[in-house]
């Protein structure tokens, strides 16, 4: 089969909204070094919990308001802290409590506070809702000083005409991520104090905001979940594009998704920590540890619980991790070729629970590395004791899609326990931010980002090894041509399918909240590690552009 080139037809469809963008990006700060600050001056609209507050940002002599779709532009309060006083506008001396209009957006004014005259924009996003959390010390400091720092708060929810759609407490704001955690633009968890649904997505009480701060498409990690859903992933993530506000400020454009954990409406095995709490008197993290906590081969990590289930074949949720993240979390073992897992449930893991899961993946992980497939010491195949297609899919994904991280990084693995049929699973697919092409350390490493070579396939880990084994080979490059090759041609346009919507006709979703994203995090510079565009469209056309050359590429290689 040939993939055909992409037409420059669908690219003049987006003139208008490219010339919208260019509009809106033209007052943006440049990439330079610049304080940030956010002083005392507030836009207001609305009422009682329907009020929105957007606080000023200062970039060096550059402020921008930053406002959510639906925010009454013709009818809008400025508000002036005691610290600020008066303001003047164009010339004009406004107060605290006054109305101000700034007409047509995207125009430059000159505003005044103090001794000094700033370029004001007011930039304003559109066909997205917003979010509005606030954290009970009205800051952000104590949060982004440790991710396990935790702070209640508040969560509203506001739809793309300002409507406000939820208004509900949360037990806890905090951070997340590992890498992600130390970017300027950083990622959340938010838990509710019971079960919410969002955008139709199952309820639960966690949930997450992925920042993407190094995705400047914005979107590789929910065509990650798309593409896994549409090749049959038993656990699917859900996500919707928001516009973020915590206290008042902009942080920007940020994805709302599920978050990986066992629960009934999530990963939706067996909860062999609720059983093992049941058991046991004293709180699960109280008892006394074992195990090192550095990543040694052959060894386990966890707590000396006194009593277990009597099943504890599952469930287990565990990731592939490098190893010094080991030493993060209270639990996980290393394998005698020594791949590091972390165990995410339970949270709170026996000494027998971790043998069985420690013996059961070493099992694997031997019959994987044979000759013949089998686990020599138990004469099982790995397509016994795993779900095959599940393991392709996770290959798949990899592959196609070349993640910076594959066989090193956030790949998750369930064991269901075995009265609900046992067989270990390889997924929900996570942590796409790098990959497609956007990311690579330096010239060492440049062939990670270019739509050419192997890379889940190539080197050594579980991924190469079970590449060589022919059930799983031939499953992968059916499942490819049969599965995958028409969705990505639909999402890149080249063959809609009628259910896909292609990553270009996508663009007038995010466009205006990109123009705000990327003014308040000025990165769309070009430079290294890899130049993707220094427009939000030219990023997202790159990746388009690069989807298509993979799939060329593995047209080459994969025989069908």
């Amino acid at each position: 089969m040939n993939i055909r080139a992409f037409t420059s037809e669908r690219r003049g469809t987006l003139l208008a909204a490219a010339l919208l963008f260019a509009a809106l990006l033209l007052f943006a700060p440049p990439a330079r070094a610049a304080k940030t600050v956010y002083p005392d001056i507030w836009l207001e609209n609305g009422e009682g919990d329907a009020r929105q507050s957007i606080g000023l940002w200062e970039f060096g002599s550059n402020v921008t308001f930053f406002l959510p779709a639906g925010f009454d532009t013709s009818h809008m309060t400025l508000i002036c802290g005691a610290s600020v006083g008066n303001v003047t506008i164009d010339g004009t001396v406004y107060h605290s409590g006054d109305v101000w209009t700034p007409g047509e957006l995207g125009g430059r004014h000159q505003l005044k506070y103090g001794r000094t005259t700033y370029t004001l924009s007011v930039l304003q996003s559109a066909q997205l809702p917003s979010i509005f959390l606030t954290t009970a010390s009205g800051a952000l400091t104590y949060l982004h000083a440790n991710k396990h720092n935790k702070e209640e708060g508040t969560f509203r929810l506001f739809d793309a005409d300002g409507a406000l759609q939820l208004s509900q407490p949360l037990e806890h704001i905090k951070g997340r991520g590992n890498s992600t955690f130390v970017q300027p633009k950083r990622p959340y968890q938010i838990k509710f104090t019971g079960r919410v649904s969002l955008f139709g997505m199952p309820p639960a009480k966690r949930w997450l905001l992925l920042a993407n701060h190094k995705d400047h498409a914005m979107v590789r990690n929910s065509v990650l979940y798309e593409a896994a859903q549409r090749l049959g992933e038993r656990y699917p993530n859900g996500d919707q594009f928001v516009d973020l506000y915590i206290n008042g400020q902009y942080l920007g454009t940020y994805e709302l998704c599920q978050k990986v954990e066992i629960d009934k409406n999530r990963i939706s095995v067996r909860d062999l920590e609720a059983a093992t709490e049941a058991l046991n008197d004293a709180p699960l993290d109280s008892y006394p540890r074992f195990g090192s906590s550095t990543a040694k081969k052959s060894t386990a990590k966890g707590f000396k619980i006194p009593n277990d289930p009597e099943d504890i074949t599952g469930g287990y949720l565990i990731v592939l991790e490098k190893a010094f993240h080991y030493p993060e979390t209270p639990n996980g073992f290393v394998t005698r070729r020594g791949i590091c897992y972390l165990v995410k449930s339970p949270e709170y893991m026996s000494e027998k629970q971790a043998a069985y899961i420690s013996t059961l993946m070493q099992q694997l992980e031997d019959a994987i590395y044979s000759k013949d497939g089998r686990d020599p010491s138990t004469g099982r195949h790995f397509t016994e004791m795993a779900d095959l297609d599940s393991m392709v899919r996770e290959y798949l994904l990899e592959e196609v899609f070349k993640n910076y991280d594959v066989n090193r990084s956030s790949q998750y693995i369930v064991k269901p326990s075995d009265a609900e049929g046992g067989l270990i699973y390889f997924g929900p697919s996570w942590d796409f931010d790098l990959s497609m092409g956007d990311w690579c350390d330096d010239a060492s490493n440049s062939h990670i980002a270019s739509p050419k070579r192997m890379l889940a396939s190539a080197g050594t880990g579980w991924l190469p090894s079970l590449y060589k084994h022919s059930v799983f080979y031939e499953r992968a490059v059916s499942m490819y041509y049969e599965e995958m090759v028409p969705y990505l041609r639909a999402l890149t346009g080249l063959e809609p399918d009628g259910q896909t919507v292609p990553l270009l006709d996508r663009l007038p979703t995010l466009q205006a909240s990109a123009a705000m994203n990327f003014t308040r995090w000025p990165v769309l510079t070009g430079t290294a590690p890899v130049n993707t565009g220094t427009t939000y469209q030219a990023n997202v056309e790159y990746l388009n552009s690069w989807l298509i050359k993979r799939m060329e590429y593995l047209e080459t290689v994969w025989k069908y």
